[in-house]
């Protein structure tokens, strides 16, 4: 029923991405209640509220103090309706991206360097693109991806297309995929990515 269910109704390509155990907690929420569980959609408007970056152009540009800080993040997590905790789900998680976006603009931190506190936070930025994790820590997103394009070369440094084992002599039109979607719970770490050319990139992504 799970996998009917996600193939029938839903994107791999959603963002936030979509598990097989979210679909497993909706069927048995409506087994259990018998009723609709609240639909909540994330509109553009919606969509600049989640951005961490935003969060944190707002705590700089008002200066805020530590705990008017605090209080302010400790609001948008709380707040009744707030699509934050179900984007991010992880409270601390959230917490520090926003710190580190902060680190960013004030320049207190070299970004290149900037690496995950934690293992609970390390858990959590599987559960990201890769362009994300590029984009929150550089060095770490860079080296996934570095490592995911060292697999595909084949004996003469070449890449080959893990799909239809097309041979390019760079990585111009080549992209990273995840082997098992992040919708069907793939994660973002080197052991579940490949190399595509773009042609099967796409296919991929029209099935």
């Amino acid at each position: 029923m799970t996998k009917h269910c996600f193939e029938s109704y839903f994107d791999e390509n959603m963002v936030p991405s979509c598990n097989l155990s979210d679909i497993e907690h909706l069927l048995k929420f409506y087994a259990q209640k018998e009723v609709e569980p609240l639909f909540v959609t994330i509109d553009e408007m919606d969509r600049k509220k989640l951005d961490p970056s935003t969060i944190a152009r707002k705590i700089y540009d008002d200066d805020m103090r530590r705990s008017e800080m605090n209080a302010y993040i400790q609001q948008l997590w709380d707040e009744e309706g707030s699509l934050i905790p179900v984007y991010y789900t992880n409270e601390a998680f959230f917490k520090s991206i926003i710190n580190l976006e902060l680190s960013k603009l004030e320049g207190d931190v070299e970004i290149a360097k900037a690496e995950p506190q934690s293992e609970a936070e390390m858990r959590n930025l599987k559960q990201l693109p890769l362009q994300k994790i590029i984009s929150l820590y550089p060095k770490l997103g860079l080296e996934i991806k570095e490592k995911t394009f060292i697999s595909a070369r084949n004996d003469v440094g070449d890449y080959v297309c893990a799909e239809c084992g097309e041979v390019f002599p760079t990585r111009t039109y080549l992209q990273v995929d995840h082997i098992v979607p992040m919708a069907k719970g793939g994660l973002t770490v080197p052991e579940n990515l490949q190399v595509l050319c773009r042609t099967c990139n796409m296919r991929k992504s029209d099935k």
